[in-house]
């Protein structure tokens, strides 16, 4: 299984490197999330939750991100700040649970 979440972590990173060679924000959104993706599943198989629910979190802000480009309305800036509060909160969270936390 580690060879397995190697190759996705490889995959996910190329998505990234990819996503800053895009002109267009829906291909860099698009790049972006595949690439949260491939993290998840390979903090997933590498059995390191808090690393997976964090991709998890920023899957849902990048779909958010991509939505908001695709429908949005001039002078809304409150969607950015829910989205920034939502990384930041749930981060905290993940972070300080004793049975979740990296340092243990």
């Amino acid at each position: 299984m580690n060879w397995l979440a190697q190759l996705f972590g490889l995959i996910a990173s190329f998505c990234m490197i990819m996503s800053s060679q895009r002109k267009y924000k829906a291909e860099i959104l698009l790049l972006l999330l595949l690439g949260e993706c491939f993290f998840a599943l390979s903090f997933l198989f590498l059995q390191a939750y808090s690393g997976f629910f964090m991709s998890l979190i920023g899957i849902v802000i990048t779909t958010t991100s991509y939505l908001y480009n695709h429908y949005k309305k001039k002078g809304s800036y409150n969607f950015y700040y829910f989205n920034y509060n939502i990384g930041n909160y749930s981060g905290i969270f993940l972070l300080s649970r004793t049975d979740w936390c990296i340092t243990n």
